[in-house]
């Protein structure tokens, strides 16, 4: 059984104000993880532009549209995260 249809069966037993919240939890690491894949992409492009991919990407290159969406990318991913970590307090 995988771990997300356990989730699943233990909500079921659970009160509704329980689901919810789980419910939440759920779709925030969801975004968490979509947030994650789509910054380590933006990351990744930005490294072999510089190229290395090994060391950290130094770009302050403000002509280019993928520093601008990192940039975005990185703030909202934080944010979710904060979201998460206070709910998971």
């Amino acid at each position: 059984m995988k771990r997300s249809e356990r989730i699943a069966q233990s909500m079921q037993t659970r009160g509704k104000e329980c689901r919810s919240s789980a419910q939440f939890y759920m779709k925030q690491m969801a975004v968490v993880r979509k947030k994650q894949r789509e910054f380590h992409k933006l990351w990744t492009h930005c490294q072999r532009c510089q190229g290395s991919t090994t060391q950290e990407v130094l770009c302050s290159n403000r002509d280019c549209p993928i520093f601008y969406k990192r940039t975005k990318v990185r703030k909202d991913l934080e944010e979710a995260q904060k979201l998460l970590k206070e709910f998971s307090i």
